[in-house]
């Protein structure tokens, strides 16, 4: 299964991870054997959640508000003016964190998105989903017309259905959604290079062997040479090894509640 950009740009909608809570105001818990074993399970029934995940009745809502005020609309404004249709549209093009931005929105969603003051081209290296959005419906030139187009709702439907998933994942441990997504797309990584520009990947495997954030501060070399000291970049087209990472990195998130000899065992 290839995962939609959105997915990636909805875990990293700014240059941090994102911050999910269940409740009021509680961060979600867990420990190093809950995780390891969340993770099997997603892996072994994602397919079933995720349908499921379309029945949600609120899910559903979203989505028949969505086509509704955009069979209406008669400008990109419009749709946007509507909350709901924006969350929807926002959300499936991973900046559902911005959904109460709604002129952050219209700054970046219209206008010539190719010049330099363009507000999604400022920031394109923090949130590069909003130049991604810009120019994929091209708001000013094609109007509607390619929200419209045959095809569009479903995708529109699917990516808001495995966001909304994948922020269910990462209620039931953090650092799930992080662990699927690196499970599913690291294989197109051979370089080290390519791990720390993918911020997927460098998250995964900087959180797995210990590597402090502060690496980015340092020259690409030196950057370069960690990551080739903690993996073997090549055997990231491994599935088992890219989900003995996984493992890692979530023992690593959800250390904080049981001892080394609880963590010992899960490599066993």
């Amino acid at each position: 299964m290839t995962l939609p950009v959105s997915l990636v740009s909805f875990l990293f909608p700014s240059n941090g991870l994102v911050g999910l809570a269940t409740g009021a105001g509680r961060t979600t818990q867990s420990s190093p054997a809950l995780a390891v074993a969340a993770l099997r399970s997603a892996q072994a029934n994602e397919e079933r959640e995720v349908a499921r995940k379309a029945q949600d009745p609120q899910v559903k809502r979203d989505l028949e508000r969505f086509a509704e005020v955009l069979a209406r609309a008669q400008t990109p404004e419009d749709l946007l003016n509507d909350r709901t249709a924006r969350n929807v549209l926002l959300t499936a093009n991973g900046l559902g964190a911005s959904v109460d931005a709604l002129g952050l929105a219209k700054r970046a969603l219209f206008g010539d998105y190719n010049a330099a003051n363009h507000p999604a081209q400022q920031l394109r290296e923090v949130a590069p989903a909003w130049l991604g959005t810009a120019q994929k419906y091209d708001f000013d030139a094609s109007g509607l017309d390619k929200l419209r187009e045959e095809g569009a709702l479903e995708e529109i439907a699917t990516n808001y259905t495995n966001i909304r998933w994948q922020e269910d994942l990462e209620r039931r441990a953090p650092g799930l959604s992080f662990a699927m997504t690196f499970i599913k797309t690291g294989a197109n990584l051979d370089r080290a290079v390519e791990v720390l520009g993918n911020r997927v990947a460098r998250e995964v495997i900087t959180g797995a062997f210990g590597i402090p954030p502060q690496i980015a501060l340092q020259p690409l070399e030196t950057q370069i040479s960690v990551i080739e000291r903690r993996i073997d970049v090549t055997r990231l087209s491994e599935q088992s090894y890219r989900e003995d990472i996984a493992r890692r990195y979530l023992i690593q998130r959800n250390a904080g509640q049981f001892g080394a000899g609880s963590i010992a065992q899960l490599f066993a």
